[in-house]
């Protein structure tokens, strides 16, 4: 699972956003009119994009939804998984693919952020970061496995079982989930689950994870935080590179450390590249006493295959998209128009430009920061480039769903009852 906590989260335009959305019955509605259809990338990167989507429904994973709610329109999972599949011999050109989609989807605005279809859009990356597999005088942040006292504690299930419980049921409320839990650290001795260790004590000098075997990787203090934000990359070392994913989370809320930093970088100008700039310039115990301000921790593990969204589904960049979870199933074939940006040379870090680049993706993964029926973020790649290019990612745009017609539908389970 990938969870991307964007330090961007907390400079977005709030001040003219709408009601905040609390239903999700309520997160997509008809469109008025289905956008003009291009795609600005390869046909081949949206074929892996749909077979990986198409997998994950297939394994039946936890984090995908029995059902689609598009409006008033409920949709079983099998059903929208027959519906992609009858994609794949339409991607042989764009054509041929737009013209089958136009004829066979429906397209629907999400909630958004102003209004209908309006989303403001963030850009995450895979990280690829120089470390070791063990401390050094350059390497001396731990990437830790989760560890063995690290519990959580299903709060639906104990709402549903206390009804009368009402501060309960307000925080199952809260969590916007359909499984909420607290987190927190189990001490045997007493039977009692405390609140777990924030940033501060696990990376502090008390470091009360240390030497139990966790660890899997050493970094930079500051490489090993912004790989938490993006939830997953890949560790270059010496003798191999390892690549490394989300595997949970300490239970402290995240807390964006740019807002602690507007007395030195102006909020107009606050980008991940500005922040890191920064954090280069100051002491260890300032760089920390600036990291610390977020309690969140993320908890890692070895990955074998491409970086995992929190369907499960692998990462496609430009295709993957992520939105909030509550309000959003995942797996949903979407459309997307939003603005990438252009940069003047190989090195600059500020965009020269922005250029318009629709296309089709899916909904596949979630993140601290994304929240709201108008908050979006599309993985960008791996590596230095998709970096910078995330790094300045804060940009309006327009996202659709797309729902097989009910016409579409039966056609597909006639032809299936003709082939039984």
């Amino acid at each position: 699972m990938k969870l991307s906590y964007l330090i961007l989260g907390v400079f977005l335009l709030a001040s003219c956003t709408r009601a905040k959305l609390t239903d999700p019955a309520l997160a997509y509605r008809v469109a008025s009119a289905p956008p003009a259809l291009r795609d600005s990338l390869d046909i081949g990167s949206l074929r892996m994009a749909l077979e990986r989507n198409i997998r994950t429904i297939e394994s039946n994973a936890p984090n995908l939804p029995g059902e689609y709610r598009f409006g008033e329109r409920v949709i079983p999972r099998e059903d929208y998984r027959r519906a992609l599949a009858a994609l794949r011999p339409e991607l042989e050109s764009w054509e041929r693919f737009t013209a089958f989609v136009d004829k066979n989807f429906e397209f629907y605005e999400v909630y958004g952020d102003k209004d209908f279809g309006q989303v403001l859009s963030t850009g995450y990356y895979d990280p690829v970061m120089k470390g070791s597999t063990h401390r050094t005088d350059r390497f001396t942040r731990p990437l830790y496995r989760p560890p063995g006292d690290l519990v959580s504690v299903d709060l639906a299930a104990f709402a549903e079982r206390n009804p009368g419980l009402a501060p309960l049921q307000s925080l199952v409320s809260e969590q916007k989930s359909k499984n909420p839990v607290w987190r927190g650290r189990y001490i045997p001795e007493t039977k009692r689950v405390v609140p777990y260790y924030e940033r501060a004590e696990i990376d502090g000098p008390a470091a009360p994870l240390k030497a139990k075997g966790l660890e899997i990787a050493w970094l930079e203090p500051v490489d090993a935080f912004f790989l938490e934000i993006q939830g997953s990359g890949v560790v270059e070392m010496p003798a191999k590179s390892l690549r490394v994913g989300y595997a949970a989370q300490n239970g402290s809320a995240y807390v964006p450390i740019g807002k602690y930093l507007t007395h030195v970088i102006p909020l107009a100008e606050m980008s991940m590249q500005r922040i890191r700039a920064h954090l280069a310039t100051l002491d260890p115990a300032a760089r920390d006493a600036v990291l610390f301000k977020n309690p969140s921790y993320v908890f890692f593990q070895p990955l074998e295959t491409q970086s995992l969204t929190y369907s499960g589904a692998e990462v496609t960049a430009g295709r993957t998209v992520a939105t909030d979870k509550f309000l959003f199933p995942k797996g949903v074939l979407g459309y997307f128009s939003i603005e990438e940006p252009t940069f003047a040379n190989e090195t600059d870090l500020n965009a020269s430009g922005w250029e318009v680049r629709p296309r089709f993706v899916f909904d596949q993964d979630t993140g601290g920061a994304i929240r709201g029926g108008g908050r979006v973020d599309l993985y960008v790649g791996q590596g230095p480039a998709a970096a910078r290019v995330a790094g300045v990612m804060k940009r309006e745009g327009k996202l659709w769903g797309l729902a097989p017609k009910a016409s579409f539908l039966a056609e597909l389970k006639a032809d299936k009852n003709a082939l039984d």
